[in-house]
């Protein structure tokens, strides 16, 4: 659950604070590629997150 709060809230602050600081729009929408780059910045985002989660959980730690 740790995992997926800070995918979410890293996504949040990518899309809310860096890609506006890049020119690029909230969730890249001045891309010109629709919703696509949010939701792969998403599940990126979310992959890492998790697989990170699982490995600390493992790890006993």
């Amino acid at each position: 659950m740790k995992g997926i709060s800070f995918g979410v809230l890293a996504w949040m602050v990518m899309g809310l604070v860096l890609f506006p600081l890049l020119e690029m729009g909230v969730f890249a929408h001045r891309m010109g590629l629709g919703i696509a780059p949010a939701l792969f910045s998403l599940a990126m985002l979310l992959t890492y997150s998790v697989a990170m989660g699982a490995v600390y959980e493992a790890l006993g730690e």
